[in-house]
């Protein structure tokens, strides 16, 4: 894993058919946004159809996220090569929600030090310097607590901060250039939020960038769970 190359994993998502997924799944973020926008371009639209226009780009968007960390998880699991299909929606349990719940509940565990900080304060204030602290601890245990989720089918041995650390302190100095492009990669799109308010494009563009540089970072885990982490490897990666 080279430190200054961090964008030759998203890079090598801009192929066929990985770029049409990122398109639709894109499209599908930004449905809402881009349908307020030209609806406010027929105000005389019959109410009816309003309201089906609202519940349909919404029900597109809560499929997208719902959808997505199956994706980034199963693509963390394949190896920065998968390629990306719509295989996820015949099983929408084993491939969306069971997902989504193992990756939300490895953020939750990662990050539960500090937000267990706040919840003892109560109405007191926080210091920056101990908050700042818990949440750097945060984001250096999740991208090794993802990998291991990945790795593994059962749960909670994957999270436990034994065997979580025991992988950390196997290669600490890659696992620091791992965090150095892994987390500049993951909140880079945050900075995309700044196109959301321009009419139909900004939303398009903004959710792009977001799925596109998260498959980047999950390539990124791939590539240093395949090359630094023991357990089963897939022969030649497949889609997802």
């Amino acid at each position: 894993m080279k430190l200054f190359q961090p964008m030759a994993a998203p890079l090598g998502f801009l192929r066929r058919p990985n770029i049409w997924v990122l398109l639709i799944g894109a499209c599908c973020l930004a449905m809402w946004q881009m349908a307020q926008a030209l609806l406010g371009l027929f105000p005389q639209l019959p109410r009816p159809l309003v309201l089906l226009a609202n519940l349909l780009s919404g029900l597109a968007g809560f499929l997208a996220l719902l959808a997505a960390p199956g994706i980034l998880l199963r693509l963390v699991a394949s190896g920065p090569g998968a390629v990306l299909d719509w295989r996820f929606l015949s099983d929408v349990p084993g491939r969306m929600l069971k997902p989504a719940l193992r990756s939300g509940l490895a953020i939750l565990w990662s990050f539960l030090p500090a937000g267990m900080y706040l919840g003892l304060l109560g109405e007191g204030r926080p210091s920056p310097w101990a908050l700042a602290a818990l949440a750097g601890l945060g984001m250096a245990y999740l991208p090794m607590a993802l990998m291991m989720t990945a790795s593994s089918s059962r749960l909670l041995p994957s999270l436990l901060p034994s065997g979580v650390l025991e992988q950390i302190f196997r290669q600490p100095i890659g696992y620091v250039r791992l965090l150095a492009s892994f987390w500049p990669m993951t909140l880079l799109p945050l900075a995309g939020l700044l196109w959301w308010g321009v009419p139909l494009i900004g939303p398009l563009v903004s959710s792009f960038l977001l799925l596109w540089l998260w498959c980047g970072g999950a390539a990124l885990l791939a590539e240093f769970r395949n090359r630094w982490l023991p357990g089963p490897r897939e022969a030649e990666p497949g889609p997802l």
